[in-house]
């Protein structure tokens, strides 16, 4: 549908599928904020990137009404920052929704790591729940604890006790082994907040 379009720059490409010639489209592709009508400029922290700037401009010659050509509209909504608070609304409630899929994903692939080294940990000296329960002093963890026989019992019975045990493991017996996971961990969220 779109030939000779795969070795153009990647926003060249979003522009050549929105219908706009080619060579304008490499053309503002290899200008980027050089393209934009100087004091239609958006201010910098507007938009995380050129791509995302053209993104929007595209988006809005979809909804724009009385077009007859995508590809002018979309040139002159670059070259004169068009706005439309409706398609910047939507693109920012997407964004978010992204973010916090992001986030979650990233918490989720932390927890995963860590539960298996936690696993790991046991498995190698189950003496380690015994150990860990002595260290646990929550109050409502601390009594379910005492109902049991054993810790290990109640580790593996009830919740609040594996997780406040777990939690003593992790604390107390493989910080040394839990500590890259968790600065991968909050490395990866610092990026997904600072990144629009």
């Amino acid at each position: 549908m779109f030939p000779d379009i795969e070795n153009l720059p990647p926003v060249a490409i979003e522009l050549v599928q929105a219908h706009v010639d080619r060579k304008i489209a490499l053309q503002i592709a290899k200008k980027a904020w050089a393209f934009v009508t100087p004091d239609k400029l958006p201010p910098a922290d507007t938009y995380p990137d050129f791509a995302a700037y053209v993104a929007e401009k595209i988006e809005m010659s979809f909804s724009a009404s009385g077009v007859k050509n995508q590809g002018g509209y979309v040139i002159e909504a670059i070259r004169e920052n068009y706005q439309d608070e409706w398609v910047r609304k939507e693109r920012e409630v997407r964004a978010e929704k992204a973010k916090e899929q992001e986030l979650e994903d990233a918490e989720e692939t932390f927890l995963i790591r860590r539960n298996n080294i936690l696993r790991q940990a046991i498995q190698a000296d189950p003496t380690l729940i015994e150990k860990a329960a002595e260290r646990v002093e929550t109050y409502h963890p601390r009594r379910r604890l005492e109902e049991y026989d054993t810790a290990t019992e109640a580790y593996r019975e009830s919740t609040m006790v594996k997780v406040a045990i777990e939690e003593a493991i992790a604390e107390h017996f493989c910080y040394d082994k839990l500590a890259p996971i968790l600065q991968n961990y909050q490395d990866e969220k610092a990026r997904i907040l600072t990144n629009r």
